[in-house]
C-alpha cells in the first residue's frame, strides 16, 4: 500500500523556553505518553511551590512516561521546565510532579 501524501502542510513552531521562575498557582500543562498506551496523556494543574530555585513542584497528575515531557505555562506559552518524577506521599493519595527548571537545565 503506498503511503498517502499530507492533505495539510503545518508550520510548527518551537516553543520559547523561560528564563523566570514561575508564579506559584500559576496554570501549567504537561504533554507526554504514558508508558503503556500508544497515546498523548496531558495533566493540567497548578504551581504549588518552588524548591532552591530549581524544582517546580504542582499538583499534576504525572503518570510512568511522563519523564522528559516539557512543563508549559498556559499564561506564555514558554516552557518552565522537564518533568522528572513524581513524590508520592502518605497512603499515596497526595502526589505532586516534579520538574526541573529549563533555565538551569539550558545553561548545561
Amino acid at each position: 500500500e503506498k503511503l498517502k501524501p499530507q492533505a495539510v502542510k503545518r508550520n510548527i513552531k518551537p516553543l520559547p523556553f523561560a528564563n523566570r521562575l514561575p508564579d506559584i498557582g500559576e496554570d501549567i500543562l504537561s504533554v507526554g505518553y504514558y508508558s503503556i498506551m500508544d497515546l498523548p496523556f496531558h495533566s493540567l494543574g497548578n504551581v504549588s511551590t518552588i524548591d532552591r530555585g530549581e524544582d517546580i513542584y504542582s499538583d499534576m497528575t504525572l503518570m510512568p512516561g511522563n519523564s522528559g515531557s516539557p512543563l508549559v505555562s498556559m499564561k506564555t506559552g514558554e516552557v518552565l521546565g522537564v518533568n522528572i518524577k513524581v513524590m508520592t506521599m502518605g497512603d499515596g493519595t497526595l502526589r505532586l510532579g516534579i520538574s526541573k527548571r529549563i533555565s538551569k537545565l539550558n545553561a548545561l
